[in-house]
């Protein structure tokens, strides 16, 4: 498996979780073969968390990813989405690729799942991330944790 030791998307989907990536093994929401899904550490002012989809293997592009991934990938995005819809109650989600360099802060490709809501003036959000606690993180992770069980 393609891995890049600099990379903090790699530390996280090979468990070496710690003060260097900031994620703890409680931001986990799932883990596959190929993909590991955490809650993000940071929310908009009106969106309440976000999810953050990686491939385990070190892909900077979607273009990088293997075909046979993809489809397995976007399964993981449609039901992550549903998940965080149910669970805070959102009349929709927002799904952003991170792909490629000019956008992305870590590059390897990852995708962000945020709920949204009527008039959560989402745009202007996002100017003004928020760090989330660790005790709320955990609160989300349980609550989409369940959802996607159902």
């Amino acid at each position: 498996m393609p891995h890049d030791s600099n990379c903090p998307f790699c530390k996280i989907a090979s468990r070496e979780r710690g003060d260097f990536t900031y994620v703890q093994d409680s931001d986990i929401i799932f883990e596959a073969l190929h993909f590991t899904a955490f809650l993000g550490l940071s929310r908009y002012p009106n969106n309440p968390c976000k999810i953050l989809l990686i491939p385990n293997e070190h892909f900077t592009t979607f273009k990088d990813m293997p075909l046979e991934f993809s489809y397995e990938y976007n399964k993981a995005v449609q039901k992550l989405s549903a998940a965080i819809e149910l669970a805070t109650q959102s009349t929709g989600t927002f799904i952003w690729f991170q792909n490629g360099l000019a956008i992305q802060d870590i590059p390897h490709f990852h995708t962000h799942i945020l709920p949204r809501f009527p008039n959560d003036n989402f745009l202007q959000g996002i100017q003004h991330p928020q760090k989330i606690g660790l005790h709320e993180r955990a609160v989300w992770v349980d609550k989409i944790k369940l959802c996607i069980s159902r």
